[in-house]
C-alpha cells in the first residue's frame, strides 16, 4: 500500500482545542497572549524597556495568579474570569 503524503491546509493548521484541558490551558495563556502582544507597544512607548524585561513580566503574572488562588481559595477560572473583564484576557 502506497504511503499518502499529509496535506496541511491552513485550515488544518488552526489550534483547535480538541479536550477540555487543552481549552483549559488556552485560557490560561490569554493574559499572558495579551501582554506578549502590547510588548511592541510597551518597547515602542517606552524605549528602554527589554525583552527579558517583558519575559520577568510574564513569569510574575504566573506567580500572581497562584498567590490570588492561594490565599484567596477562590477557583483559577474565577480569577481568570476577573482578569477577563479587565481587558486581560
Amino acid at each position: 500500500m502506497p504511503l499518502v503524503p499529509l496535506l496541511l491546509t491552513p485550515t488544518s493548521m488552526t489550534s483547535v482545542p480538541h479536550t477540555a484541558e487543552e481549552s483549559s490551558l488556552m485560557e490560561k495563556d490569554r493574559p499572558k497572549g495579551k501582554l506578549r502582544q502590547l510588548g511592541a507597544e510597551i518597547k515602542k512607548k517606552w524605549r528602554k524597556v527589554a525583552d527579558d524585561d517583558l519575559t520577568a513580566a510574564s513569569v510574575a503574572f504566573d506567580i500572581l495568579m497562584g498567590k490570588i488562588q492561594e490565599r484567596s481559595g477562590d477557583r483559577q477560572e474565577a480569577i481568570e474570569m476577573w482578569f477577563k473583564s479587565k481587558g486581560l484576557g
